[in-house]
């Protein structure tokens, strides 16, 4: 199914795009968050570890940042934990969708600012979910 978040900037779409993420996430599946900008990518990114940082306990999941400026050893190790499952949870630009990043259990794709994206981009990953 898709679903619109809509509303004002700063009233919080990011943190339930998140907390639906993390619901995901909690039930043994992975989540991806796919926005328009390697800056924004990394601001999601740094934003949603700091969070992660206040939870207390041993089960925060693995997250990764995975760009078009991610280093070919670095983002094969991304690609290989996304495949294998032991990431979690991937925050990203236009690298979500290649060709060659698959996922174990893909099961929820946030598109921030998805009216920067085409109606093909979002296709591609969309498809990428394992329903």
């Amino acid at each position: 199914m898709n679903r619109l978040l809509q509303g004002d900037v700063g009233c919080g779409k990011t943190i339930v795009a998140f907390l639906a993420c993390m619901e995901v996430v909690s039930s043994g599946f992975q989540a991806a968050f796919m926005v328009p900008t390697e800056v924004l990518a990394l601001q999601h990114y740094e934003h949603l570890t700091s969070l992660l940082d206040k939870f207390d306990g041993d089960d925060k999941p693995n997250i990764a940042l995975l760009t078009g400026s991610t280093s070919t050893r670095e983002s094969r190790i991304i690609r290989n934990g996304l495949k294998t499952g032991e990431i979690a949870m991937v925050i990203g630009t236009h690298s979500l969708i290649a060709d060659k990043t698959d996922f174990s259990a893909l099961r929820i794709s946030v598109i921030d600012e998805q009216q920067r994206f085409g109606v093909v981009q979002r296709g591609r990953f969309n498809s990428k979910v394992d329903c």
